[in-house]
């Protein structure tokens, strides 16, 4: 097939997209008329429209570069789900967003209270739920053109977050903005939003336009709507998410450059230390194997391990097996325990948790943890961590919806045949063994703190696997499959339908 043609082909698909989505606009208009639920519908689904054309356009027939495509389909979907998504919907966002109005009062001189957070009275109105229906929709955007009220501060006793402050300054920025434009609650709320999502935004065009290869990997994985819901909400995931893609983009480009035996330039080391160092307290350090990831790479010796270290590794290997063996002789023949369990209360469930002591005690018991926590969750781990659920029980993604992120994603994994090798099969295995270290701290943190002794391990969610994604997808990404035509246009555009229904699968689930 000539490019011309291929190039035809997908703005005739684009134009059937197209179609569907004033063909759902105009369903909306028809039976929501002029409320606000139907008013977000049509709006949505407009701006949809408009940025997946201009994307669309500018990628198959202008040429743009990719971090300019992602603009167009990074603001149009972001603005979307900034609409769909009402204020406390994303999970854990009224938290974020007591963390983020305090910042706000630090930087408008209030003072804090260990008792809550100061509020202006007025900012106290909307609905807070998880669950929506066209009644609360329509009460929320209700809201939007309400007079500001009263502005007096008044002590609010909610919690915030306890963690590093500059997770929240874009929310809080557009909180500040608001409150001195004396707007009203749900404008101000939305405006410290709209900061995040340009912040959010910002950076992943920066990090497409700094990736020397696989563009077009990044750019599918900040357009799947779990990332897209993170990156417009007050949810620190935002931060979290954008800074370890920024690591895995430097690291890719100097482990490109030393390859090709090009300099390194000083300015890119400074820059991939100081994102390693905003990552490492976060999320109580169960990414620091993402922080240190780059320096063993950078580290890592080009030599073949020597004998001598070889035969050191064997002895301690050794070691190692006549310990386990003498352990298992002693705990489960002896009948002998080695340390005492002290108290773990898991609250919720006022039942005894897992301590380190217990696994020291009854190591075997991990396995059968694992083996549960796997038949139990694995499935919905794995399709939340792309965008089912959002967060939330009661819903749930079609499963051809779910088959179209999969196969996205998939694609990525295939190889140009003259894409630049940027990684050494040694590099991708401690790339792959860095992201398996943080997904397993994870886990190991909340088998600690949220889960009662015979329970599976409770508390985990795919999102807080976002942060390996483009690390693995890049490591996975080799000659065992190679491209013979453009996949990745294929990929894109998979991924910006998927985007697309999800989209308008949140509005019908309103209705």
């Amino acid at each position: 097939m000539t490019e011309t043609a291929n190039r035809k082909r997908l703005l005739m698909i684009a134009a059937v997209m197209g179609i569907f989505m004033l063909t759902e606009t105009l369903y909306m208009y028809r039976h929501y008329g002029a409320s606000a639920f139907g008013i977000m519908a049509v709006t949505a689904n407009l701006i949809m429209f408009v940025g997946l054309l201009t994307g669309f356009i500018g990628h198959y027939l202008c040429g743009w570069k990719t971090e300019n495509v992602y603009l167009a389909f990074g603001i149009a979907m972001g603005l979307v789900f900034l609409i769909i998504f009402p204020i406390y919907v994303v999970p854990d966002e009224p938290v974020h967003l007591n963390t983020a109005y305090e910042l706000s009062n630090r930087l408008m001189g209030v003072g804090t209270s260990p008792d809550g957070v100061y509020y202006r009275a007025c900012d106290r109105t909307l609905p807070v739920t998880v669950k929506y229906t066209i009644g609360l929709f329509n009460e929320y955007y209700g809201h939007l053109f309400e007079p500001t009220g009263n502005t007096e501060l008044i002590l609010r006793n909610d919690g915030t977050v306890a963690t590093m402050f500059y997770q929240y300054i874009p929310g809080a920025l557009g909180i500040t903005l608001g409150r001195l434009l004396n707007l009203n609650t749900l404008t101000t709320f939305l405006l410290g939003r709209l900061f995040t999502l340009a912040c959010f935004v910002t950076l992943i065009y920066f990090a497409i336009k700094l990736l020397p290869v696989g563009k077009m990997v990044l750019m599918v994985v900040a357009l799947t709507p779990m990332m897209l819901q993170q990156g417009m909400s007050y949810s620190y995931d935002w931060f979290l998410n954008s800074i370890s893609i920024l690591i895995t983009v430097f690291t890719v480009r100097i482990m490109l450059a030393k390859k090709e035996g090009q300099p390194v330039r000083r300015a890119e080391y400074i820059v991939l230390a100081v994102l390693s160092v905003l990552l490492l307290p976060l999320k109580g350090k169960v990414y620091f194997a993402i922080s240190l990831m780059p320096w063993i790479l950078i580290f890592m010796p080009e030599k073949p391990m020597s004998a001598k270290y070889k035969s050191i590794l064997k002895k301690f290997a050794y070691t190692l097996i006549v310990l386990i063996a003498v352990f298992t002789v002693y705990r489960y023949f002896a009948g002998g325990t080695l340390l005492e369990e002290p108290e773990n209360i898991i609250s919720f469930a006022e039942l005894q948790g897992y301590t380190p002591q217990f696994f020291i005690n009854k190591p075997y018991e991990l396995i059968f943890v694992l083996k549960q926590t796997f038949f139990q969750y694995g499935m919905s781990l794995f399709s939340s961590c792309i965008g089912d659920n959002f967060g939330w029980l009661e819903i749930n993604l079609y499963t051809p919806v779910l088959y179209m992120l999969y196969a996205a994603l998939f694609l990525t994994a295939v190889k140009n045949r003259d894409e630049k090798s940027y990684f050494t099969g040694k590099q991708k295995a401690w790339v792959l063994a860095c992201s398996g270290i943080a997904i397993c701290s994870v886990f190991g943190a909340m088998l600690l703190r949220y889960s009662p002794v015979g329970w599976a391990i409770m508390g985990v969610q795919g999102r807080y696997f976002i942060p390996t994604e483009l690390a693995v997808l890049l490591a996975l990404r080799g000659n065992w499959i190679t491209k013979y035509s453009k996949v990745d246009q294929y990929s894109l555009f998979i991924m910006i339908a998927a985007v697309n229904l999800t989209a308008n699968l949140l509005i019908m689930y309103y209705s």
